[in-house]
């Protein structure tokens, strides 16, 4: 529906293709992996205990979509764990008591796994043309594409996407593509 209402407001013409971009594969790390299976509930859930993340039966694959969206950047799980699991994930100052924030690769390493950077083949939708102003708001002035735009498409449930454009790389919030 999102799309379709901006094709026809911005007069986009578009494609898809496959283009090698940066991104991670979770893996598991060289220590012993620090999950406790969970066996009760298939329903993920984060939970806030005295200022603390708790994972709740989460996937891996659910992981990989959670730090990618702390990356801004495609994980893909290659754990080969095909449970869920509990976990704690401290994050902040205050998780872990210390003056900065472990950054997101070492609170993975904590749990025994690890971010392998990868180039990965990755569907993107290339904007070839569209118009500057939006057809019902003629009043109005948005910022078009006078050229390609590149469009990185988040998976199901990811509001985050990557527009690159010529003048650089523009992050926004327009929800699934």
């Amino acid at each position: 529906m999102m799309r379709a209402l901006l094709i026809e407001r911005f007069k986009l013409v578009l494609h898809h293709e496959t283009r090698e971009l940066p991104g991670y594969a979770l893996v598991k790390g060289r220590r012993r992996l620090k999950l406790r299976e969970n066996e009760g509930s298939e329903n993920s859930s984060v939970v806030m205990i005295d200022g603390r993340r708790e994972m709740r039966s989460m996937n891996m694959a659910a992981l990989a979509q959670f730090t990618s969206l702390m990356l801004r950047r495609p994980v893909v799980d290659a754990t080969g764990l095909a449970g869920h699991y509990d976990f704690a994930l401290d994050m902040s100052r205050e998780e872990s008591g210390k003056d900065s924030a472990p950054s997101i690769f070492t609170v993975i390493a904590g749990l025994g796994l690890k971010l392998d950077p990868r180039k990965m083949s990755l569907d993107v939708i290339v904007i070839e043309d569209g118009s500057k102003t939006p057809t019902e708001n003629q009043g109005e002035t948005s910022r078009g594409c006078n050229g390609v735009c590149i469009i990185q498409p988040g998976r199901v449930g990811m509001a985050a996407t990557s527009v690159k454009h010529r003048a650089g790389l523009v992050r926004g919030c327009v929800g699934d593509f």
